[in-house]
């Protein structure tokens, strides 16, 4: 009776197990068969001889079962009548089994963003995930490839660019599987422009130039004034310096 691994094997999801057969068994291979006790577990199939190797990835919310049946199988050397030789490959012994528990992932299940996920080009953007499983940690990537970490557990964004950005998270449980990323965006204002309608420029100090909060986000603008006739009296792209009021 063959006995292979003995004691049952838990992993993460999207992980690999491998793990030999017992030592000094008699048998020149192995075959190897997988079933899944549920649809949200995949396999990537047995390989190997008299060693299982697999990688098995759980989309569920639960741990879940994989039990591989090993058959042990002989090849023995057959010599024909006209004296030419082959080779036959049979079952040799009992089959054992092995249980893999793959463990359910930690999930991200959503994350709160500043402003509901859209703020002004001037204000930070915080996000606060939540997970599936309340003891877990969060980490946070540049992109799903999840090549470069940026930040752990509640991310704070500062200083972004005018437009959407995208960053992904993983939670990790206390068995140190990392979970599946969740992607969390922003998207970015620019500020309200803001036009003084007062222009009193009498060299007093007071209202001298006409000014226009927060243009400076907008380098390429064009800027056009006309008098009640309909005559453009300035104009400029850009407004890197006010305008004072005067024409001619």
């Amino acid at each position: 009776i063959l006995d292979p691994l003995a004691t049952p094997a838990a992993i993460c999801s999207e992980k690999s197990v491998n793990e030999p057969l017992a030592a000094d068994n008699p048998y020149s291979s192995y075959r190897w068969a997988a079933a899944p006790n549920a649809n949200t577990v995949s396999v990537q199939g047995a390989i190997g001889n008299n060693t299982l190797q697999d990688i098995l990835t759980n989309t569920g919310n639960t741990d879940e079962t994989v039990v591989y049946t090993v058959t042990p199988q002989i090849t023995s050397t057959i010599i024909f009548l006209d004296g030419t030789t082959g080779s036959v490959t049979a079952t040799s012994g009992d089959p054992g089994t092995f249980t893999v528990t793959v463990l359910a992932p930690a999930r991200v299940l959503s994350v709160a963003v500043t402003g509901n996920g859209v703020i002004y080009s001037d204000e930070s953007a915080v996000f606060t995930p939540n997970g599936s499983i309340p003891s877990a940690t969060y980490t946070w990537y540049d992109s799903m490839n999840k090549l470069n970490v940026i930040g752990h557990g509640v991310l704070t964004k500062s200083d972004l660019s005018v437009g959407t950005h995208t960053f992904y998270v993983t939670a990790t449980d206390p068995n140190s599987c990392e979970g599946p990323p969740f992607a969390a965006q922003v998207t970015v204002l620019p500020l309200p422009i803001k036009v003084r309608k007062d222009l009193t420029p009498n060299s007093d100090g007071i209202e001298d130039t006409w000014i226009i909060t927060d243009i400076d986000q907008f380098p390429k603008c064009s800027i056009k004034v006309f008098n009640i006739f309909g005559t453009m009296v300035y104009s400029s792209t850009g407004y890197g310096t006010p305008w004072i009021g005067t024409f001619h």
